[in-house]
């Protein structure tokens, strides 16, 4: 269920301009998304990559920030050659990121309840500014997709929804060993693509 947007005037904030635009993705540097934290973080590959383990994998974080709100709309994993890749399609346009590997415990944003991820290791997927639901007019349920993933990957073992609050959309991708990761952006349409090498994938 989607958390209480009584406090979400996100729209309003973008439109006004008050999101910062601090950077577009692949360009020289590495823009973080909503952390004061220093990070170290790489840019995302380019869409033109392919599905088999080549370059751009690290265990590094990747973030790219961005003004304008997305509105996901799908979430799929797959796998194909040497990657298990997990899809975040939107609607419209791409959202910011940021996407790392995470210690436990996995906490829901908003109520900070502890989230079961399976896996021995977590990447955490964060988008911002997003949600599912598009507050503009009457409202309206975007995403409509399950909570939680059924997947036949190989090294992604679980997929979770761990917040969609306050224009932060958070999603936990549960590995079974830690394994180089690469990030893809395309624009149409709009995808945000993990991809976790399959060890001796």
């Amino acid at each position: 269920m989607v958390a209480s947007r009584s406090r979400l005037p996100w729209i309003a904030l973008v439109l006004a301009g008050s999101v910062v635009v601090a950077g577009a993705c692949g360009s020289d540097q590495d823009p973080v998304v909503g952390s004061s934290e220093p990070t170290t973080t790489r840019a995302a590959a380019g869409s033109s990559t392919t599905g088999s383990a080549a370059e751009g994998f690290d265990l590094t974080e990747v973030a790219a920030a961005a003004s304008t709100p997305g509105l996901l709309a799908s979430v799929e994993a797959t796998q194909a050659g040497g990657v298990d890749r997990v899809t975040f399609e939107f609607e419209g346009d791409v959202p910011g990121y940021r996407v790392g590997y995470v210690d436990r415990p996995i906490v829901e944003d908003g109520s900070g309840e502890e989230i079961t991820v399976d896996g021995d290791a977590v990447l955490a997927v964060r988008f911002e500014p997003a949600a599912g639901f598009d507050l503009t007019g009457e409202g309206r349920q975007v995403y409509r997709g399950p909570t939680r993933l059924d997947l036949a990957t190989r090294v992604v073992v679980d997929v979770v929804r761990t917040g969609d609050f306050e224009a932060v959309l958070q999603w936990a991708v549960g590995v079974d060993t830690k394994a180089p990761f690469r990030v893809r952006r395309d624009t149409s349409p709009g995808r945000i693509i993990v991809e976790v090498q399959v060890p001796g994938g």
